[in-house]
């Protein structure tokens, strides 16, 4: 995603405070398949980003919607896991 628009990898991720660990293949390699859970800060940040409107990327990525309890937080930044 972040060739798409033209952002570095660190840039991109940047964007999100993360919780866990990203996935690998057993040999030790980085997954480019992985899911990526956002909570509702997380999502708008990503339409921001993107110039993608949030009722777009819902119909286009499975796991829009889901949450996960390491997203939970009040202070209002934007979170992925």
């Amino acid at each position: 995603m972040a060739d798409r628009y033209g952002l570095e990898e660190k840039a991109l991720l940047s964007c999100w405070q993360w919780r866990g660990h990203r996935p690998r293949h057993d040999g030790g390699g980085l997954r480019a398949d992985a899911e990526v859970l956002l909570d509702a800060a997380g999502r708008r940040a990503l339409a921001e980003v993107s110039g993608v409107e949030e009722e777009v990327l819902a119909r286009a990525l499975p796991s829009w919607g889901r949450e996960d309890s390491k997203l939970t937080a009040e202070d209002g930044a934007a979170r992925a896991v």
